[in-house]
């Protein structure tokens, strides 16, 4: 992975387009897998994600184009509960406050506030 690529995949909106730009293909948003491209559409063979516009040059900069992803620290998380995660491959084990990860979630209360 290049570093272009790997800017865009964390949501760098200047290297989406350059990556489109230069006709580099991002990785499924959903599953990770290699997309395949046919005449105007991008999809993805294994989990099934589409885009289709009218040419394919529109088709690959709506496949580019992606979110920055959620990343913050667990002791702000909604999903800390009593110094657990309660949510993705934390979830089985005691997390550091200070850890941070891609399935960070804001609270939007202090339900969840650590103990």
């Amino acid at each position: 992975m290049t570093e272009l690529e790997r800017r865009a995949l964390l949501g760098d909106k200047q290297a989406q387009a350059k990556c489109t730009d230069k006709g580099i293909v991002l990785p499924c948003p959903f599953c990770g897998n290699e997309p395949i491209i046919e005449d105007n559409r991008v999809f993805c063979g294994v989990c099934g994600l589409a885009y289709e516009e009218l040419d394919s040059g529109l088709s690959l900069r709506a496949w580019n184009t992606r979110q920055a992803p959620p990343i913050g620290s667990c002791s702000e998380c909604a999903h800390r509960y009593k110094g657990h995660c309660t949510s993705g491959p934390c979830a089985t084990e005691e997390t550091d406050a200070d850890f941070y990860c891609g399935n960070f979630k804001e609270k939007e209360n202090e339900d969840n506030a650590l103990l």
